[in-house]
């Protein structure tokens, strides 16, 4: 039987297809699991924005925008996907659940690159890396690639702010060229 490879050109869909059955199914498991929301209607984008840092925001306030996501996630409606990915791992990080959080927010910058979202949810990632997951090698290539991105799309200030975490790396980390050494 003869084996025929995939053309180059098809790598990026089918990677972009696998990636999105692959983490689809997570949102479909929290999704079951979702507590009634004493609202019917879905909260829109500046109600969880609010929920997550607004004045109020408070570990119960990220508890109800976490409901809130899982409601959205069984119920969805026209909202910008990527923005809802975001959001929805800012409240799991605020709601203490840095390893969901890293997931969702990786389903951002996997599933929307071109996202004005993504590099957001790229520096988000890499904070929580640095700081609740201790792994402060992802923390510096997720920066890297935040930095880049917001750069790339003309969002100086997170780019700034991309670049000012990556220069408070702790010392032990290796820079990301290599230095030239002295005679």
């Amino acid at each position: 039987m003869k084996v025929r490879s995939l053309p180059t050109s098809l790598f990026p869909l089918v990677t972009a297809v696998l990636l999105a059955c692959a983490l689809s199914v997570p949102v479909a498991a929290l999704a079951v699991s979702a507590p009634a929301l004493q609202s019917s209607s879905l909260p829109s984008p500046s109600e969880l924005e609010s929920l997550i840092s607004g004045p109020s925001a408070s570990p119960a306030s990220a508890g109800e925008a976490v409901a809130g996501c899982r409601r959205i996630a069984a119920e969805f409606d026209d909202r910008d996907i990527a923005r809802f990915l975001f959001q929805y791992g800012r409240a799991l990080a605020a709601a203490g659940d840095p390893g969901a959080a890293s997931v969702m927010l990786a389903r951002t910058f996997i599933l929307f690159p071109e996202s004005r979202w993504s590099p957001a949810a790229l520096l988000a990632s890499a904070k929580l890396h640095r700081e609740a997951l201790d792994d402060e090698t992802a923390a510096a290539i997720l920066a890297r690639r935040a930095a880049a991105s917001a750069r790339a799309m003309g969002l100086a200030a997170l780019a700034a702010e991309a670049e000012s975490f990556i220069a408070a790396a702790p010392p032990s980390l290796p820079p990301s060229t290599p230095q030239p050494t002295a005679p």
